[in-house]
């Protein structure tokens, strides 16, 4: 775990905390590691908060620890970002972590998590239905965080601080049972302690073999072993989550009900059939293979009215597009590491003023435009094109006062008008995406 040359600590000053800050003391002064205390106050409670940090100062001083301290009003920020108290204090303060440690140099992140917590996060995950990886409770070491006390139990903690006079604080919280863990720990885990006062420990070493069999199966779906549709169950779960958590998803975010839906999915094969999941990611069945992708229905905006265009560049932002006029010889001025190109086609007009007349809007029922000799429905041929229906939704349509006349990655329409013509000037019309493809 400290095969490093720096640690930043997570201090909360709690008696966990503490004893962790007490024993990397130690031992990183033996080895000339870099230790730094770092405490968020997260001002839930006032001045007791301040209080607390406040200790952790004390403590640092006494001890001769590198000390340093950020203050962050959790409760307005959980608030605006629409999240819970708990996750958003935690997601906040693993940023900040990362953020010193990229600032300072530091390679490794040491929080306090113990062998008690582990036992109310496996229960936890059990509660809501989960995988072998649930059971796999919480990782000694994943990335550069690592959990030295992960097989320690509370108890054994404490009787540390007691025994080398290590002082430390009591978060009043932990006594609210509103909180999920805090219920955990006060109503379920004194009757398993009755049953097994050992019981911490025994699913420390569960919890070891369930992370060792998950190894085992990502070691198997890295070496090409498993296709995910004829998997086993618990092979074809874990490559889910692998692929759910490229596309961005959070560890532990997927729940029993999500692998069914997803799995349900596979199973019909239905093209454009979807499912959302957490992290506003969906799972989409594309050409017969299932892919993970944003989820638009979530992240895009509706594009409505009409939105004229005029030489130069018109920016769309409900699209994250632009739509570029511009003679045929002349340079784009959009750069395409910008924008994703998905149309290109050359307008011809008998004069510029033409070009006045033309608006995008978005796709209607009933839109019908000739192309090719036919009259092409717009729905079909965006069915074609196997777009989801968030895509189908904010698909821009090119008009003019006649009506359609291309959509992005068709053809223009037929007609005389845009036929080249020798006193007609030739312009380009670009349309850059970052979205729609």
């Amino acid at each position: 775990m400290l095969d490093t040359r720096s640690v930043l600590v997570g201090f909360s000053g709690g008696g966990d905390s503490a004893a962790l800050l007490h024993i990397l003391k130690g031992y990183t002064d033996k080895r000339g590691i870099r230790l730094l205390a770092v405490h968020i106050n997260h001002m839930i409670r006032g001045a007791e908060a301040d209080s607390d940090e406040e200790f952790c100062r004390l403590f640092c001083e006494s001890f001769g620890i590198e000390f340093c301290s950020v203050r962050e009003d959790i409760p307005k920020r959980a608030k605006s970002e629409k999240k819970g108290l708990e996750e958003c204090a935690r997601d906040f303060r693993y940023g900040v972590f990362e953020e010193i440690c990229q600032r300072e140099g530091i390679s490794k992140i040491a929080t306090a998590h113990n062998a008690d917590d582990n036992l109310e996060t496996v229960l936890f995950n059990l509660a809501r239905g989960c995988g072998v990886s649930g059971i796999g409770g919480i990782q000694p070491v994943r990335d550069k965080i690592i959990r030295p006390l992960i097989e320690v139990t509370k108890d054994q903690i404490l009787d540390y601080c007691e025994k080398m006079g290590v002082p430390f604080i009591y978060d009043s919280t932990n006594g609210d049972t509103d909180y999920t863990r805090n219920y955990i720990r006060h109503n379920i885990l004194p009757h398993m302690k009755h049953l097994n006062p050992r019981v911490s420990e025994g699913v420390v070493t569960t919890s070891k073999a369930a992370r060792d069999s998950v190894e085992a199966i990502s070691r198997s779906i890295e070496m090409g072993v498993w296709d995910i549709n004829t998997a086993p169950e618990a092979v074809r779960v874990r490559m889910i989550g692998e692929k759910y958590a490229k596309a961005g998803g959070k560890e532990g975010a997927l729940e029993a009900c999500h692998y069914r839906a997803v799995s349900e999915l596979m199973a019909k094969k239905a093209e454009g059939s979807s499912v959302s999941l957490p992290c506003r990611i969906r799972a989409r069945i594309s050409k017969g293979e299932l892919v993970f992708e944003d989820d638009l229905r979530e992240k895009t905006k509706k594009l409505e009215g009409r939105y004229p265009l005029c030489l130069g560049v018109t920016v769309i932002e409900e699209l994250d597009a632009a739509v570029e006029i511009i003679p045929k010889d002349e340079k784009s001025k959009i750069s395409e590491n910008v924008y994703k190109l998905t149309m290109k086609a050359i307008i011809c007009f008998d004069t510029i003023d033409d070009i006045v007349g033309l608006y995008v809007r978005p796709r209607q029922n009933g839109d019908r435009y000739r192309l090719g000799g036919m009259t092409k429905s717009v729905k079909k041929l965006l069915w074609e094109k196997r777009l989801s229906a968030e895509e189908k939704m904010n698909y821009p349509v090119v008009c003019d006062s006649e009506g359609i006349v291309f959509l992005p990655g068709f053809e223009i329409r037929d007609g005389e008008k845009y036929r080249k013509k020798a006193e007609g000037t030739e312009y380009t019309v670009n349309v850059y995406f970052q979205k729609i493809v």
